[in-house]
C-alpha cells in the first residue's frame, strides 16, 4: 500500500517541499497536449492559425498557453496586441527556477485567457540546452493545450518541441513550392522517428489553387485532415488591429472552420 501523508506532515516538511507539491495537493496537475505548428513556408498563416486555435480552445473553457518558438520571425504578441517583459530566452538564463510558480508567474495572460509566452525580439540563436524539453513539459502540467508556433524552421529547438508534441500540424496551400516544402517536413520529421499518424496536414485555400486537393494528397501520400478557406482581407484586417479573426471577424467563413477543427482536437 502507498503511504499517505497527514496534513499534519505535510505542514511539517520543508517549505521549498511544499512549494513543489502545491499543484499536486490541490489537484490542479493537468496532463496537457502539445499541439505544434509548423509552416511550409513564410506567410502561409501558421501563426493566424496558431493564435487563433489557442482562442478557440479558451472559448471552449481550455485553460491553454500559446508559445511563439520562432526566434527569427514571431509575432504573437503583434497577433494580439500585448506587451511582455519576458520571453523563453530570459528562462534560458533561471532554468534551476523554472517550476510552475516561476512560470505562471512570467506568463502574459491575454483578456481572452490565453496565457502568452512570446519569443525574444532578440537573439543570437542560443537556446539553454534541455530548456525547450522542461519548459514544454512544466506547461503540459499547468494547462489543457499548449499551442506552438513553431514558425518555419526545423532547428535544434523545434526538434525538441517535436519530442514532447502530441500533434504536429504542417500548414501550406495548394502550390507546387508549398507542397514539396511540406513534403521535405514530413519526410524530416519521420527521420526524427515520430509517429506520422501523428502528423496532420492542414490546407488553407484559396478558390484560384493551381493545384487540387485530390492531387496534393496524391504528392504527399497523406490525406488532407482540413482545409480553411482563405481570406486575405479578414486575416489583414485582423493582424493590424491586433485582434485574433475570431474575435473581429467571428461570424466569418475563416472564423466557422477555425471553431470546427478546435472541436475536433
Amino acid at each position: 500500500m502507498t503511504p499517505v501523508l497527514t496534513e499534519e506532515e505535510l505542514r511539517k516538511l520543508p517549505p521549498d517541499i511544499q512549494k513543489k507539491l502545491a499543484p499536486l495537493l490541490s489537484g490542479n496537475v493537468k496532463n496537457g497536449k502539445v499541439l505544434n505548428f509548423i509552416g511550409s513556408k513564410g506567410g502561409v498563416g501558421t501563426t493566424t492559425l496558431a493564435v487563433n486555435i489557442a482562442l478557440g480552445l479558451c472559448e471552449l473553457k481550455r485553460k491553454t498557453a500559446l508559445v511563439d518558438m520562432n526566434p527569427l520571425f514571431g509575432e504573437v504578441p503583434i497577433f494580439l496586441n500585448v506587451e511582455s517583459h519576458f520571453d523563453w530566452a530570459e528562462m534560458s538564463k533561471n532554468t534551476s527556477r523554472l517550476d510552475s510558480t516561476y512560470l505562471m508567474g512570467v506568463l502574459t495572460k491575454h483578456q481572452s485567457g490565453v496565457h502568452i509566452l512570446p519569443c525574444p525580439e532578440r537573439s543570437n540563436g542560443y537556446v539553454a540546452s534541455g530548456l525547450v524539453e522542461k519548459l514544454l513539459s512544466q506547461m503540459k502540467e499547468l494547462f489543457d493545450y499548449v499551442v506552438v508556433d513553431s514558425g518555419r524552421q526545423l532547428d535544434d529547438s523545434i526538434a525538441d518541441v517535436i519530442k514532447k508534441s502530441d500533434t504536429i500540424f504542417l500548414v501550406t496551400n495548394l502550390t507546387l513550392p508549398c507542397l514539396i516544402n511540406t513534403k521535405k517536413l514530413l519526410f524530416t520529421i519521420q527521420n526524427l522517428g515520430y509517429n506520422q499518424e501523428q502528423v496532420r496536414v492542414i490546407v488553407i485555400q484559396s478558390v484560384k489553387d493551381p493545384v487540387s486537393l485530390k492531387t496534393a494528397e496524391k504528392t504527399l501520400n497523406k490525406g488532407i485532415f482540413w482545409t480553411i478557406p482563405e481570406n486575405l482581407q479578414v486575416a489583414c484586417s485582423a493582424i493590424n488591429k491586433g485582434e485574433p479573426i475570431l474575435s473581429s471577424s467571428e461570424h466569418c467563413d475563416v472564423s466557422k472552420s477555425i471553431r470546427d477543427l478546435v472541436k475536433k482536437l
